[in-house]
């Protein structure tokens, strides 16, 4: 084999393993992307869902007090 033939052997194989490189690093950028955004939707699920418990909380503040109220009532008629 002549040191030619060697030489575009060579540059033809670095110049595969590039190609095999930014198909990888465009991969990796495109599931990054994927990814991002499917935080960012969880992002908004998570702080939706902790307004649900902050309105569930409410809810059931009042509900303790009207059965408080409730029961003062009874206790006030019952004497």
């Amino acid at each position: 084999m002549t040191n030619k033939s060697l030489q575009t052997l060579v540059f033809i194989g670095a110049a595969v393993i590039a190609l095999i490189f930014l198909k990888l690093m465009f991969d990796i950028s495109k599931s990054m992307t994927e990814m991002t955004s499917h935080v960012g939707a969880m992002s908004q699920d998570v702080r939706k869902m902790q307004d649900s418990i902050r309105t569930m909380n409410d809810s059931i503040v009042r509900m303790e007090e009207s059965i408080h109220a409730m029961g003062q009532a009874f206790n006030q008629g019952s004497k």
